[in-house]
């Protein structure tokens, strides 16, 4: 149903001690949230337990602004929407397994790759330096599958980090996620991160695997 008029659907069932072929008839009415998905509205198909495992994977479930003072909630291409024309948030487009650099400036960036995958980068100005998080956006948060390696450095004072960690999963629903992934201690930045570069690096989750021949050596006669 498409979030209609009527709240109850009415169906016919066997009378008790009846097949299912002949014989009275009974009339049963079901709330509508049993047989649809009360996101979407999807009609689910039978049996009518498939409600859960629909609810779970519904791409139309929504996510929710990162914005602490923002009440937006929405599909995920709607939040990408409202986060460009709201909050002026950038979004770059980006590939799996290729180095990607970025400003080290205080804010919130999207990321998005092109088998629709939402990530968002979180860089915080707190007192000891820059903190820095990354979540993948998802309507109903699932176990990592995205590996996220992060890494800054500098020839100036011949400083050199590294992070390698799995990216959690959010709808955002608590707001951003606590706890960072990567800290740059202040006295290590130069430039008070002006200019300074961050080097961002997602594995794919699904990487093609080469297939390569055998190298095989020809004998060399006469020697």
């Amino acid at each position: 149903m498409n979030g209609g008029t009527s709240s109850k659907r009415r169906v016919e069932a066997p009378a008790e001690g009846q097949s299912s072929g002949i014989g009275k008839r009974q009339n049963i009415s079901m709330g509508m949230d049993t047989l649809d998905c009360p996101v979407c509205f999807h009609t689910l198909g039978p049996p009518i337990y498939q409600k859960e495992e629909h609810e779970k994977a519904c791409p139309r479930a929504p996510c929710f602004c990162p914005a602490s003072s923002c009440s937006f909630a929405g599909a995920i291409d709607a939040l990408l929407e409202h986060s460009a024309s709201e909050h002026k948030w950038p979004c770059t487009t980006i590939k799996y397994s290729e180095d990607v650099e970025l400003c080290l400036e205080p804010g919130l960036h999207f990321l998005r790759t092109k088998d629709r995958e939402i990530f968002l980068l979180n860089v915080a100005l707190e007192l000891y330096g820059h903190a820095i998080s990354v979540v993948c956006i998802q309507p109903k948060a699932i176990n990592s599958k995205f590996k996220c390696r992060m890494s800054y450095g500098s020839f100036l004072n011949d400083y050199y980090q590294r992070s390698v960690y799995e990216i959690r999963s959010s709808s955002l629903f608590d707001g951003l996620p606590k706890g960072y992934n990567l800290i740059l201690p202040k006295d290590e930045i130069t430039d008070d991160g002006k200019g300074t570069l961050l080097t961002f690096f997602i594995d794919d989750p699904n990487p093609k695997v080469k297939v390569r021949e055998p190298i095989r050596l020809k004998p060399v006669r006469g020697v």
